[in-house]
């Protein structure tokens, strides 16, 4: 369970973007407003449907490190902020974490 049980509490957050200039913001002023604690900028290939079609573009997929509790915060936050016009955001249950890294996700998110 870790310390004062912050490990139930821990989650990864999962999103595309359309750019790399847009992940990076998105990423910078979650950071700013202390609703994660990482960010990591991976390019991907993505296809899906959509509007009836499969389609497929490059994007940059954001990793973010945060707690359960920031989900509608970060939500708000990065609304405004996405082009696309439906965007995925995911939130992943951390199953364990180092206890220095559940110390940091703490104390970088409250």
């Amino acid at each position: 369970q870790g310390q004062k049980g912050l490990i139930m509490q821990a989650v990864e957050l999962l999103l595309t973007c359309g750019s790399e200039l847009e992940a990076r913001t998105i990423a910078d002023e979650l950071l700013n407003k202390k609703l994660i604690a990482c960010a990591e900028i991976f390019p991907v290939t993505s296809r899906f449907r959509w509007k009836g079609k499969i389609d497929q573009n490059e994007e940059y997929k954001l990793v973010m490190l945060s707690q359960v509790k920031h989900f509608d915060a970060a939500e708000a936050v990065i609304k405004p902020l996405h082009s696309y016009e439906t965007y995925v955001l995911k939130m992943i249950t951390v199953v364990t974490l180092s206890k220095d890294a559940e110390t940091w996700l703490h104390e970088s998110t409250d």
